[in-house]
């Protein structure tokens, strides 16, 4: 009776454990899909001062009276090979601004590429397109033979931003 009863006690935990085994036709769960509405900025570049970068997206519509801005930042280190930001800028907050601010040390930054991604739409800036694509303030100027960006003082302050042209923006939501 004791054997029979280990047995079935056995044989029902076997049945019950294999029910929560998934096949490996579905998808796992913790594979996180993108929303395809989800605007992802990447900054690849290299640097020679440790500072802190901004990537930027200002005047999001919150309703008709309110109005908000996004910043994710990260401290990055000098640097001999190529670094990257990756910032994600989450549905239903979404603006034709996008700026990336270079941090408040002056430095060189070599540009190797920025990339915008949304829905199904991509938009690659470089040194050959990066005039034509991004516009720069007074405290940030960019050389175009080395795709390299300079930051100064100016008038004792410096705030080097990088901003998407308008243009670019319209085209990622074609």
């Amino acid at each position: 009776m004791k054997f029979k009863t280990i047995v079935i006690f056995f044989l029902s935990l076997f049945l019950f454990s294999c029910k929560g085994n998934k096949s490996n036709d579905e998808p796992s769960e913790s594979i996180k899909q993108i929303p395809k509405n989800q605007l992802i900025v990447n900054f690849s570049f290299k640097t020679d001062v440790e500072d802190r970068f901004f990537i930027m997206m200002i005047n999001i519509n919150v309703d008709e009276f309110q109005k908000k801005n996004i910043q994710i930042h990260e401290n990055v280190p000098p640097s001999s090979g190529f670094e990257r930001i990756s910032a994600k800028f989450d549905p239903g907050n979404f603006s034709k601004s996008v700026r990336i601010n270079l941090g408040t040390k002056q430095k060189e930054v070599v540009l190797e590429k920025i990339e915008l991604s949304y829905k199904n739409n991509i938009v690659e800036i470089n040194s050959t397109n990066f005039e034509e694509f991004v516009n720069l303030n007074d405290y940030v100027e960019f050389n175009v033979e080395n795709a390299t960006l300079h930051t100064k003082f100016k008038n004792g302050s410096h705030n080097p931003v990088l901003e998407i042209k308008e243009s670019i923006m319209n085209s990622l939501l074609k």
